[in-house]
């Protein structure tokens, strides 16, 4: 999971010619000196309300769909707006399953945060999304979803299948039996999966102990995945955040 600190624009020259349009000047959008959104002038809101985005657009024609891949949504958890894989919308309809998938940096790097004041920034940079004032919240479904996508070393699965834990390949817990530690994990995370409720993501507070999983891998040893407090036990995202959701008044009438 990153946190948005440095947006810019800049302007790149494009060959169109092959769909019969000549050289353009496209503006691309980089976060943190990656390229986010490579022709913002591009942007097709396809899939009408979704918040559903083709970030990375076809650099031959400019076209939404000439190319699979590189969508992304755009979602408000809490105090953050989040932008996330489309999970909804993978595998595509008819079986497509690459039409979806995300940019590669949201694999790699994972999950761009931007608090509000920076998304307010960002409009002044990508014009298209000053539009916006009110977003689509992080369903439950796409919380899940997204601590699956997370978790280090595709513990998973990976896009487009995510599948159940993998157990077999943790060796041990922080605290207590590892396959009590499983169980409780587990628990969370139908929890939240089943239960209607709103979401918000939020700073680790440093008052809440964190309990983790050691992998065995020597790439990513050490997987945050729970944090405590008196309420009990929470699902940690991107190592710094947690997963709160709380129901709502609507789910109580």
């Amino acid at each position: 999971m990153w946190l948005a600190k440095k947006l810019e624009t800049f302007k790149k020259q494009l060959n169109f010619t092959s769909s019969g349009q000549g050289n353009v000047t496209r503006t691309s959008l980089a976060i943190d000196d990656i390229i986010v959104m490579n022709q913002i002038e591009d942007l097709d809101n396809t899939l009408d309300t979704e918040m559903v985005y083709q970030f990375i657009v076809c650099e031959e024609c400019g076209i939404t769909h000439c190319k699979p891949g590189d969508w992304a949504a755009i979602r408000k958890a809490g105090g953050y707006i989040l932008f996330i894989p489309a999970f909804a919308w993978i595998p595509g309809e008819g079986g497509e399953e690459n039409e979806y998938l995300p940019p590669d940096y949201l694999t790699i790097i994972g999950t761009i945060l931007l608090t509000e004041e920076k998304f307010a920034e960002l409009k002044t940079l990508v014009p298209y999304f000053d539009q916006y004032i009110e977003f689509n919240h992080l369903t439950n479904s796409e919380a899940l979803n997204l601590f699956k996508f997370e978790a280090p070393q595709n513990l998973f699965g990976a896009l487009p299948r995510l599948s159940g834990l993998q157990r077999e390949r943790l060796l041990a817990a922080s605290e207590g039996e590892l396959g009590q530690m499983l169980d409780v994990l587990e628990k969370e995370m139908r929890k939240l999966e089943l239960e209607e409720s709103e979401i918000s993501i939020e700073p680790i507070s440093e008052n809440e102990p964190l309990i983790s999983f050691y992998l065995d891998d020597t790439q990513a040893a050490e997987w945050k995945a729970l944090y405590k407090n008196e309420s009990g036990y929470g699902l940690i995202i991107g190592e710094r955040f947690k997963i709160k959701h709380f129901q709502s008044l609507e789910s109580l009438e």
